[in-house]
């Protein structure tokens, strides 16, 4: 009702292309770029996490491609109507793995991440998804001693 012209697999394909495109910003260790791809309390979020908690190891593994995600589960799909406004939130989790050069060796790394993307569907307005949450929960070398989770 909200939009007809909505389709589950072109919603799967922009959010799979949004997920790569955060994690590639994320992997060049460049915050600016994320300002119009994320709500402000994202950006400031993802900012943190790539200053302070996120190593060079994980940061330089974390680059994903469409091809490297191997699950993205929808968690919650919520309608929001209050008043004049009707908003749409959909929450993903996201499993991907993928080999990696880490120094001369190459690594199976296990990446999970939790987004939130909405879009405000209230008269008059014509916006897009936009991502309102991207948590990485995990980003893990896999048989490795070093092994180091985000969380």
């Amino acid at each position: 009702m909200w939009d007809p012209d909505f389709s589950e697999g072109a919603f799967i394909y922009g959010s799979t292309h949004a997920i790569c495109k955060i994690t590639d910003i994320i992997s060049r260790n460049k915050p600016n770029e994320l300002k119009n791809l994320v709500e402000v309390r994202a950006e400031k979020k993802l900012t943190h996490e790539m200053r302070v908690i996120l190593t060079d190891q994980q940061k330089k593994a974390i680059r994903l491609t469409p091809d490297d995600i191997k699950l993205l589960v929808p968690l919650k799909v919520l309608f929001n109507t209050d008043k004049n406004q009707k908003r749409c939130t959909i929450l993903l989790k996201t499993l991907a793995m993928k080999w990696c050069e880490i120094g001369s060796s190459l690594k199976l790394v296990l990446i999970v991440l939790e987004t939130e993307f909405k879009r405000d569907y209230s008269k008059g307005t014509s916006s897009e998804w936009i991502i309102s949450l991207f948590n990485v929960l995990q980003c893990s070398l896999i048989n490795d001693s070093s092994t180091r989770s985000t969380k």
